[in-house]
Formats: C-alpha cells, structure tokens, sequence
C-alpha cells in the first residue's frame, strides 16, 4: 500500500459512507482534521484504499489484490473491515458469541455450545477468542468457566443526547 494524499482521493462515499457510526466514523474525521493518513493499493483508480488514524484501519474495496507484504504497514493496528477480507488479514482469531434463552439458564448449554464451538475452531487451526461489554458479568462467568482468560478490557462511548428517565416521587413522612 502506498500513502497518497487527500486531494489525490476518488470519490469517498462508495468506499466510506457518511454518517457511520463508531469506527466507521475514522474516513470523516481524518477527511475533516487532517490527522491521520489515506493510503491505496495504486494512485490511479485504486482497487483498495485505507484510511488510518492513531492504531485504528478501515480497509476497505477488493479484497482479491492483496498480499501479506501491501497489508505489512498495518500490522499491530485494530483493522475494521467488512467480513469479505478476513481471509486477506489471516486472522488466526475467531471471536464467539453465545446466547441462552431465560428459561433455559443455568443448564449449563452455553458451556456446551462454547466447547462445541472453540474445538471446531481449534480444528480449523485458529484460536477462539471472546468478547463482551465489561459490564457483561454473565457473559464474562460463562468465558472464564470456559477458560478464556482477559488480555484487556475496552471502554465504550457514547454521545449524542442523554436519554431521561422518569423517577417516581417517593413521600417521605413528615
């Protein structure tokens, strides 16, 4: 990949739409600030481009024209990218995810099904790895009884306007 400058862009909505939330949000911030970097696999109509701020990459266009050694300059970086290019990255990770019914708690299916689903993967020669909300406590017993370990914990934010909650008066006696 090489690094070309803004004014050197095609038309960004079809790569980046406008308006995505999250992380999808790098391609304006760094169209808007100027802090961070674009990059292509050519300068003339480029079949894949990337956007790159601080250790964060979206990617994004034809997965098929990659090698290792054009996504080399991302290694370490938290890369977003729709799932098409999972194969490109050689990811060694598959993240899990397990859901149980209310009713059917405590029986112990969750555990089941996350050994089902981490030996398959280990099958495949990849790893599993797991991924909740710090506040998740649910979900963070059923990956330690699992034997999932954490590495790090992320913080998640939000803005936009505070959602009000009606708070029921409670008397109090005189």
């Amino acid at each position: 990949m090489i690094e070309i400058a803004p004014q050197q862009l095609p038309a960004l909505s079809p790569w980046f739409p406008t308006g995505s939330p999250g992380l999808g949000a790098l391609a304006e911030h760094v169209l808007t600030t100027g802090t961070g970097h674009w990059w292509a696999d050519r300068p003339d109509r480029p079949r894949v481009l990337a956007v790159t701020c601080a250790d964060h990459v979206l990617l994004r266009g034809d997965p098929g024209v990659l090698t290792p050694d054009t996504l080399a300059r991302f290694a370490d970086q938290y890369v977003e990218t729709p799932e098409r290019f999972w194969p490109a990255l050689g990811s060694a990770y598959e993240d899990i995810a397990v859901v149980t019914l209310p009713d059917r708690r405590r029986e112990r299916l969750a555990l089941a099904c996350v050994a089902g689903l981490t030996a398959d993967i280990q099958a495949r020669g990849h790893t599993a790895s797991w991924c909740c909300s710090r506040d998740n406590r649910p979900s963070r017993l059923l990956a330690w009884t699992a034997g999932f370990r954490l590495t790090r914990e992320y913080l998640h934010h939000a803005t936009g306007r505070a959602l009000a909650r009606k708070v029921r008066a409670t008397p109090v006696p005189a």
